[in-house]
């Protein structure tokens, strides 16, 4: 039995931040890993990178579509969904391979196979070939990701009803698709399918696509997405799905109608891959599959932490990360760091992007700066949305609270918000703060300069 200071089960984003962390302090740390192709989690093979790397190719297709409204004789040609896989896995290989470099110089242990509890202190290792490891270990860290969810009447076939995974690896381009779940991911594939063509549906549940964020942003996504063909139906919910024929049939809640489409993206929210974890075997709690954990990030087993989606909350790649290197501290220093996710950035790329951070709800201790239409000459000459810039601070003391831009660049603007909630800002330093122009984040200064006015 091989016996380490630290074992982590899982290797995304937050399980990697906090090993490399804790080997860089000297300890020694084995990373449980599925295998070497799973170097990086969801967010780099399956997640955030191809997804990006395919709006990239929509976003070009579509600039060759309005290139007429520049000057431009462009003519873009058909679509090939094959040769947009093969070049968007093309740079994703590379960027995995240079992960798997950087992993084999880190000094790190690895034991590939699927990890879990068989103690406290002990993690067992199941090869997958028959064999299996015991791992010793004064701490362990979970850090297992999620997965997409399912619904309860309709199973992912990979073909017809698929989830995120499975339809970045699709090939061929539906004429009409229908996306359940108007949340994030939702939103990106059907900025995608929508600018390569496809006639797309978003169905969701909740009464506003991104439920948790401003309903000003919101509603102007929505109105955005109609714009451009894509039909939305919010406080909707599909009630089965049956495939017919190479058809998949939509039956919607409380309604006669039945639609029919070539496929179906179910986007209804990931769940924590806690269930094979034998978390019994060391007493640990859990909250509708999802880890509870204090605020130092210990779960209910005192030498147990747990970071990532498997602990629910902010389920981003960048707030795992942090999420690791705060669990990594507290195992060095006894619980010396206080998780602090006020300022964690919100980020969707949609077309226009959407950027939040902190708090966007006023409410009587918060208020909104919000001047509709707030724009300068740079997206004027480029032609871009007119957008939503808002900024939340509190009544009391006209401190940042919160930030939320629905326009072009949202997801790099949003930074200077989050260092500013981060740091508990006065809204006035960015007021008085110089903006270059012409840039799409100049209009900050003169919003932060009505709360002079409110």
């Amino acid at each position: 039995m091989k016996k380490y200071d630290v074992v982590v089960i899982g290797s995304g984003p937050g399980g990697l931040e906090a090993a490399l962390n804790l080997k860089a302090q000297g300890k020694s740390v084995c990373v449980v890993a599925l295998s070497r192709q799973h170097f990086g989690g969801v967010c780099l093979n399956s997640g955030c990178m191809p997804t990006k790397g395919y709006l990239k190719t929509a976003a070009i297709y579509k600039n060759a579509h309005i290139a007429g409204e520049f000057g431009l004789d462009i003519k873009p040609g058909d679509i090939d969904l094959n040769k947009i896989k093969s070049s968007v896995y093309e740079t994703v290989n590379m960027l995995s391979e240079g992960m798997s470099n950087m992993m084999d110089g880190s000094g790190l242990d690895f034991s590939f196979g699927k990890g879990s509890l068989k103690s406290e202190k002990e993690v067992l290792v199941d090869k997958g070939n028959g064999e299996t490891e015991i791992l010793e270990s004064d701490y362990i860290i979970i850090a297992t990701g999620s997965t997409s969810a399912r619904l309860p009447f309709a199973d992912f076939d990979g073909t017809y009803i698929l989830n995120s995974d499975q339809l970045l690896l699709n090939t061929d381009l539906p004429e009409k698709m229908l996306i359940i779940g108007g949340g994030a991911i939702g939103c990106e594939f059907a900025t995608l399918y929508n600018s390569f063509g496809t006639k797309i549906k978003i169905v969701e549940a909740m009464d506003s696509l991104l439920p948790c964020e401003d309903k000003d942003v919101t509603d102007a996504l929505k109105e955005n997405f109609k714009s451009k063909g894509v039909s939305v139906e919010t406080g909707t919910m599909v009630e089965s799905l049956d495939v017919e024929d190479g058809i998949v049939k939509a039956k919607y809640k409380n309604a006669e109608l039945v639609e029919k489409f070539d496929k179906v993206l179910i986007s209804t929210g990931r769940i924590p891959l806690t269930a094979e974890l034998n978390l019994d075997a060391a007493g640990i709690q859990t909250d509708k599959n999802f880890i509870v954990v204090d605020e130092y990030l210990r779960t209910t087993c005192e030498n147990i932490y747990a970071v990532g989606d498997v602990i629910g909350g902010n389920m981003y790649a960048h707030s795992a990360s942090y999420e690791g290197r705060v669990a990594a501290n507290n195992i060095l220093n006894s619980r010396s760091e206080k998780l602090d996710e006020r300022a964690v950035p919100r980020v969707v790329f949609t077309d226009p992007e959407i950027g939040s951070t902190g708090i966007v709800k006023a409410d009587e201790h918060v208020k909104e700066l919000y001047v509709p239409g707030i724009m300068k000459g740079r997206p004027v000459v480029e032609r871009a949305d007119v957008g939503v810039m808002k900024i939340f601070v509190y009544k009391d003391s006209d401190t940042v609270a919160g930030a939320t831009f629905f326009g072009k660049h949202a997801t790099e603007n949003i930074h200077q918000m989050v260092m500013a909630v981060q740091n508990k800002l006065n809204v006035k330093d960015i007021a008085a703060t110089m903006f270059a122009h012409p840039t799409y984040a100049e209009p900050l200064a003169d919003l932060a300069s009505t709360v002079t006015d409110t």
